[in-house]
């Protein structure tokens, strides 16, 4: 870029600089409140934001009347910067450097003034998948071993939370009344809104219905499809 161009760069911005001021400056000076969303920025892939953290603050504005009755919620929003950060709870000073206002916009005050977050390691491991079969056959009859295949299932989340995780779950099967086999696909979930599966998707489920042996009374349907699990392990 030439010198001249610079040059002339530059005192357009000036130019625009000083429009925009007289634009502005004939306007009564007000004050508003308004709310802006929360966004957190550069959270380190290994790290995640456990609990519900807050997604929007109410802030004091100070500035040109007509500016303050044209601003919306988008045009602001106060960032939360995590590059820096580690696992555990996270106290954050909610000051006006956190907002991004628009030119000749002051920030007076941000309420709350401070957010807690706490942080976690991410990770993964493998667990079964067990069908969830509700129900008893027809008189006479009971649950096989109950079979679905993909076995397993990849799970990642807070590394707190999978801790306590030992199985994976699939939509409930009933098979209340039933005297034949049943196959269906089921989708395949955890009981956990912090946890979620690596590629999501479904699992198919074969529940062989047999013959009590010795005419004997039925299992429940829960206890065999467990049993029948058990069994193969």
């Amino acid at each position: 870029m030439t010198t001249l161009r610079k040059l002339g760069l530059k005192l357009f911005s000036v130019a625009l600089a000083v429009g925009l001021w007289l634009a502005v400056s004939g306007e009564p000076i007000a004050e508003r409140g308004v709310r802006i969303p929360v966004a957190f920025e550069n959270l380190p892939e290994s790290m995640e934001i456990l609990g519900d953290p807050p997604t929007s603050v109410e802030v004091r504005l100070r500035g040109p009347s007509g500016t303050l009755r044209r601003l919306g919620a988008g045009d602001m929003a106060a960032i939360i910067d995590l590059e820096a950060e580690h696992a555990g709870t996270r106290m954050f000073d909610m000051s006006s450097d956190r907002v991004r206002a628009p030119l000749g916009i002051d920030v007076t005050q941000v309420i709350p003034s401070t957010i807690s977050l706490t942080l976690d390691v991410s990770s993964s491991r493998v667990v079964p998948i067990v069908p969830e079969v509700r129900g008893a056959p027809a008189a006479g009859f009971m649950v096989g071993a109950v079979e679905v295949e993909p076995a397993s299932v990849e799970v990642e989340g807070p590394e707190s939370r999978l801790h306590d995780l030992v199985e994976a779950m699939t939509e409930p099967i009933d098979v209340t009344g039933m005297s034949v086999p049943m196959r269906r696909m089921v989708t395949v979930g955890v009981d956990d809104p912090y946890l979620r599966l690596v590629t999501p998707g479904s699992a198919r489920v074969t529940i062989p219905i047999v013959r009590v042996p010795g005419g004997g009374a039925a299992r429940t349907a829960t206890g065999a499809a467990r049993t029948g699990l058990g069994a193969r392990d």
